[in-house]
């Protein structure tokens, strides 16, 4: 499964950023426009007041406000989706539920790239194309001391964000690397942030897949009912967060797409660029 995965995320449609080029540098961050020098005519009002044209609205999914997606927020700050004619209509929404939506036609894009490629797996007419994580942020911790290994989880039930997505995903490649058959635990799906968090406390599952920020919650709070199973972040690569869409858009709306990524590109390069302002973006 590993080697099927790393195949077609090779073969995702990332070559289509490679017509972008140069276009995709951000620009710097904006100083105060200078005064206009002495004798220059203002504007005609004319021209000042030429409406705008109308942004083509496209909804997207994003399963979390999370740091993983700042590419996108950046570009939504910033304009750069409204330089390309789009405006971005956020939907939250987890892999498992976005998946089925943009099968169905009622998103025109994903980011929950792993959660796609399942279903792509299955025959599902969609196509990644574009990722910039090869790694979650996942650890998979037991809920009981007595849960010391991937091995005791075998009949058991696991907690993770909801049923088909990244978080499923990551979990299944570590029990896998390690031996175990994934399909020989059983897995519930828990929600995220406090949901998890206690589902774990409260010992409803057997283990849950954690967020790093969730591990730092947990061990501010003093919590010490079970242990770290396996670093799913730094054992397992795969495509996680991304852009996904339909066969059908790139069909139909193929410039759309290249509009969007290189939207998203500008995002990614400004994030690399202006370490201080991208936090500050990503805070809001």
């Amino acid at each position: 499964m590993a080697a099927t995965w790393r195949a077609l995320c090779a073969g995702a449609l990332l070559a289509l950023l490679g017509t972008l080029g140069a276009a995709c540098r951000p620009a710097a961050p904006a100083a105060a426009p200078a005064p206009p020098a002495s004798g220059a005519q203002a504007p005609s009002s004319a021209a000042a007041a030429a409406p705008a044209a109308p942004l083509e609205s496209v909804r997207v999914a994003f399963a979390a406000d999370a740091a993983v997606y700042a590419p996108m927020f950046i570009a939504i700050d910033k304009g750069y989706f409204a330089e390309e004619g789009l405006e971005i209509e956020i939907v939250k929404a987890g892999g498992g539920v976005s998946t089925p939506a943009l099968i169905s036609g009622d998103i025109q894009y994903s980011t929950s790239a792993a959660s796609t490629l399942s279903a792509m797996l299955t025959g599902a007419p969609l196509k990644i194309v574009y990722t910039n994580a090869d790694r979650t942020s996942y650890e998979l911790w037991s809920a009981t001391p007595d849960v010391r290994t991937l091995a005791d989880l075998v009949g058991k039930p696991i907690g993770v964000n909801s049923r088909g997505d990244a978080n499923e995903v990551a979990t299944r490649l570590a029990l896998q690397q390690h031996g175990v058959d994934p399909d020989s635990v059983s897995y519930v799906a828990v929600g995220i942030g406090a949901q998890r968090l206690g589902a774990l406390q409260a010992g409803s599952v057997a283990a849950v897949a954690l967020s790093v920020s969730d591990v730092a919650l947990l061990q501010e709070g003093g919590w010490s009912g079970g242990q770290r199973l396996v670093d799913i972040k730094n054992e397992v690569r795969m495509s996680w967060m991304g852009a996904a869409t339909t066969e059908r858009e790139l069909r139909e709306n193929r410039e759309r797409v290249k509009r969007l990524l290189r939207a998203t590109a500008k995002g990614r390069e400004y994030f690399k660029a202006y370490r201080d302002e991208a936090i500050a973006i990503a805070m809001k």
